[in-house]
């Protein structure tokens, strides 16, 4: 099977323009997602890969526990050592075509990364083998429109050019509220646009930022930020890089996680100048 598996680390929070239909985007109440350990592998390397983990009751055999969302996804494995790892898949919730597992060569020790691709969203079990070992647990696969920008493209934060032309909007705007969807795992915030710099918004338009709660830093109510959103057919529109304050018309990175270069563009300068940044950014010839 020929697909690509793109991983992009980067603290993110999700943007999206339309009301989120519930019946496709917010996962079943009939969806007992297995328990997860915060026991880690063995091996420090593999150990790191995750924070939380699905474990084999004999305890050799272990997958991380990233979100999972349909299309491709790349999930990181504790095999035994020497052995080739096996996965397959099936929705519980309704009918759909068995996942696909891509299981590259190369991996003779106890890691084992893989490529997993779920044709939809849903409640999925999966079961993996390797040599003795058996895993079997039931995971929520969220729509491929609730995946961050990661999986789709890679965007060096440290590069504001590179991120201003990557992204489709680009403005100034207060958040106002939110409320959550998808059984609390991810959250609506309400943000209204103050000042459009790049994309088809006016002032006064209010766009529905999705915010992955376990990862991404909440928008605070009443504060300003400037915004960088990216959009693809498929997915809703994202936030690229940490999320950056106005104060007093002062920038502030709001993210614990900062590029240095992101962090440069985006701490003690003012808003006019960095605007005048953007901009001069959008201008340049591409290459």
């Amino acid at each position: 099977m020929k697909r690509a598996f793109l991983l992009f680390m980067v603290s993110l929070a999700l943007v999206f323009v339309l009301p989120v239909q519930a019946s496709g985007d917010q996962p079943l109440a009939g969806c007992a997602v297995s328990e997860l350990t915060d026991e880690r592998p063995p091996e420090d390397f593999i150990a790191s890969w995750s924070r939380q983990w699905f474990r084999s009751a004999d305890g050799q055999l272990w997958a991380d526990s990233g979100r999972r969302y349909a299309d491709g996804v790349k999930v990181g494995w504790r095999k035994p050592p020497g052995t080739a790892l096996e996965v397959s898949g099936r929705r519980l919730d309704g009918d759909a075509p068995p996942l696909e597992a891509w299981i590259p060569e190369g991996y003779p020790g106890a890691f084992q990364s893989s490529g997993l691709y779920f044709p939809t969203g849903g409640c999925w079990e999966i079961t993996a083998r390797a040599g003795d070992s058996t895993l079997t647990f039931v995971n929520f696969v969220y729509p491929k429109a609730f995946a961050p920008p990661g999986t789709a493209v890679a965007v060096q934060c440290n590069n504001l050019r590179q991120v201003a032309r990557s992204s489709a909007l680009i403005f100034v705007g207060q958040a106002e509220g939110d409320y959550p969807v998808a059984g609390g795992d991810f959250s609506w915030q309400t943000v209204r646009v103050e000042t459009p710099i790049r994309g088809t918004i006016q002032a006064g338009e209010r766009l529905e930022v999705l915010r992955d709660v376990r990862y991404d830093t909440p928008l605070e109510y009443g504060q300003t930020y400037l915004l960088f959103l990216w959009s693809r057919p498929g997915y809703h529109l994202q936030a690229l890089c940490p999320l950056v304050m106005v104060d007093d018309t002062q920038l502030i990175v709001a993210d614990e996680f900062v590029a240095d270069g992101w962090s440069a563009f985006a701490t003690g300068q003012s808003l006019e100048e960095a605007i005048e940044r953007i901009k001069e950014s959008l201008s340049q010839g591409t290459g």
